[in-house]
């Protein structure tokens, strides 16, 4: 990414520096700038279709990721967080107070 990001220092036209630190962005889950960098790649060169392609590849990585991520807190939440609680012992109940004892004080 850096070696890209350079590139782009240089020649902000560098559509191809774009793509692969995009697709870079997107092998590290970083979505939203893989989408910013995808953008301007594709704003530099409409007419590429490899540029389409990851668009709808990284929409598609996206969403599958947005689900994983659901379907996992969804389970975790689902078994509970204090599982390794031990359960409740009931301790017995007094009718009454103990006598008072003045050496207590």
């Amino acid at each position: 990414m850096r070696q890209c990001s350079l590139a782009i220092d240089l020649d902000e036209n560098a559509t191809k520096a774009l793509f692969i630190r995009s697709v870079a962005q997107k092998n590290c889950h970083n979505f939203s700038e893989a989408q910013d960098d995808l953008k301007r790649a594709i704003k530099l060169a409409p007419a590429d279709k490899n540029l389409r392609n990851e668009w709808e590849a990284l929409k598609a990585e996206k969403k599958k990721y947005s689900d994983n991520q659901a379907n996992a807190m969804k389970a975790m939440f689902s078994q509970g967080l204090y599982e390794d609680k031990k359960s409740v012992q009931k301790r017995s109940v007094f009718d009454q107070l103990p006598a008072f004892d003045p050496e207590n004080i």
